[in-house]
C-alpha cells in the first residue's frame, strides 16, 4: 500500500533518492503499478530497517512506546523517530526485563534509589541526598580529568544496581549510527533493574551530564 511504504520510507530516515537508486521500482510500487517480490519485500524491509511484517499491512503500524511520549529535542516533539532510536529503545527493553526477571527469581529486594527520594525536595536536597545514596563527595569531579571521571561516576551508578549501557551505534551494525542530535541518553525506570543508556556519540561532557540527568530522572 501507498500509505505504508511512504511510512516506511519517512521512518527510514533515507533519501529518497538513495532508495530509488536501490529500488529503481518503488515509485511502481508506490503508485500500485506493480507489486513487489517475497524477495524484494524482504530487502526493502532490510534496508529501510523496518520490520518485515510492518510492510505487509493496509495501514501503517502504530508503534506505541511509552518513552518516545515524553523525549523532545531543544523543548520540541520531534516529529519522525529514527528507526535507529526506536530500535535501541527496544533492545534495551529486551535487556532489562532479562535482568528483572533474573534478580526476582534469584531473590533481590527492589532498587534502593527507584522513588526513594520525595519529589518535593528543592534541586538542592535532592543533590544532597542523592550523592548520599551513591557515596559521590560533593567535589568528585576534580579527582580525574573527563574520561575518567564519567567512568568513575558509571561504576557508582551501577555499582547501586543502576543498568549503565552505551553506544553509538545500533548493537553492533556499524552502519547504523546513533544521532546525538535526536538524542543523548535515555533511561527506563524499574523497581528492579533501572536503566540508563547513553549516546558515546556525544562528548564527555554531554555523557557526563547526560548520565546525571538520566540519574535523577531515576
Amino acid at each position: 500500500e501507498k500509505e505504508v511504504l511512504d511510512w516506511a520510507i519517512v521512518k527510514s530516515n533515507k533519501e529518497y533518492e538513495v532508495i530509488q537508486k536501490k529500488f529503481p521500482k518503488i515509485e511502481e510500487w508506490r503508485l500500485n503499478k506493480t507489486k513487489p517480490t517475497f524477495k524484494q519485500v524482504e530487502g526493502l524491509s532490510s534496508f529501510l530497517n523496518v520490520p518485515f511484517g510492518y510492510l505487509l499491512v493496509d495501514t501503517p503500524p502504530k508503534e506505541d512506546i511509552e518513552l518516545l511520549k515524553f523525549r523532545t529535542v531543544n523543548s520540541e516533539e520531534r516529529k519522525h523517530t529514527s528507526r535507529e532510536l526506536i530500535d535501541t529503545i527496544n533492545d534495551m527493553e529486551i535487556k532489562q526485563e532479562w535482568m528483572k526477571e533474573y534478580l526476582v527469581s534469584e531473590g533481590y529486594e527492589k532498587n534502593h534509589i527507584v522513588e526513594r527520594l520525595n519529589s518535593n525536595l528543592n534541586p538542592t536536597e535532592l543533590a544532597k541526598e542523592l550523592r548520599s545514596l551513591i557515596d559521590l563527595p560533593v567535589e568528585w569531579y576534580k579527582e580525574s580529568n573527563k574520561s575518567n571521571a564519567f567512568a568513575s561516576l558509571r561504576r557508582k551508578i551501577s555499582y547501586n544496581g543502576i543498568l549503565v549501557m552505551q553506544n553509538g551505534i545500533v548493537k553492533n551494525n556499524t552502519h547504523r549510527a546513533l544521532d546525538v542530535e535526536e538524542f543523548r541518553a535515555f533511561c527506563l525506570i524499574d523497581d528492579y533493574a533501572p536503566l540508563i543508556f547513553i549516546n558515546t556519540k556525544d562528548s564527555e561532557n554531554g555523557k557526563i551530564f547526560s548520565l546525571l540527568h538520566e540519574l535523577v530522572h531515576i
